[in-house]
């Protein structure tokens, strides 16, 4: 059995959950960027684009060897330098560990949202301290680069991002009928 299928498996109503996980996700991007803008204009340097900078790293070169760089042009898209762009890119990342928060980590740890919200966030958070931000020659979760009280920003946005996506989640799931898979109240 592939890791696809037990994914696909975890949760046999995982279609059913996408348009819940899509809208509380798009609500949980929208509580991290006002987090992380109240950070910018207190003067916080948090890290952000991490995840996005890994990607440019390690897939700008294929992709413009495949052409894709005229194709993104030709259509109008924005630059992967702009503003724009990096807005699209977090709530494209944002919508996507939504939905794995959905099919995968909610139904494999059936719990309150406000539990499921905090493994979810200290598994993403793990993986961009510990891969991600490491990679990119910033240190464990970027303390090369991030004073104390960044870091600490940074942590607290991110983890409200995922107590909000899982607290809206279970109520968009609950009131649609289909209940969540947590038996606990919220």
């Amino acid at each position: 059995m592939t890791i696809i299928g037990n994914i696909v498996r975890a949760d046999l109503d995982w279609r059913r959950s996408f348009p819940w996980a899509l809208l509380a996700g798009a609500i949980a991007i929208a509580a991290n960027i006002a987090l992380l803008s109240a950070c910018d204009a207190a003067g916080v340097v948090t890290a952000r684009g991490g995840f996005q900078k890994l990607v440019k790293l390690w897939l700008s070169r294929p992709l413009v060897g495949l052409g894709a760089d005229r194709w993104w042009d030709a259509i109008g898209l924005p630059v992967a330098d702009t503003n724009a762009f990096m807005l699209g890119f977090k709530i494209v990342t944002g919508l996507v560990m939504a939905l794995l928060y959905a099919v995968v980590i909610e139904p494999k740890w059936p719990t309150s949202p406000w539990r499921g919200g905090l493994v979810a966030a200290g598994l993403f958070w793990m993986a961009n301290a510990c891969v991600v931000l490491p990679l990119l020659g910033q240190g464990f979760a970027g303390s090369r680069v991030l004073s104390l009280l960044g870091l600490l920003c940074f942590g607290a946005a991110h983890t409200a991002f995922f107590l909000v996506l899982a607290w809206f989640y279970a109520v968009f799931r609950r009131g649609a009928g289909r209940g969540s898979t947590s038996s606990r109240p919220l």
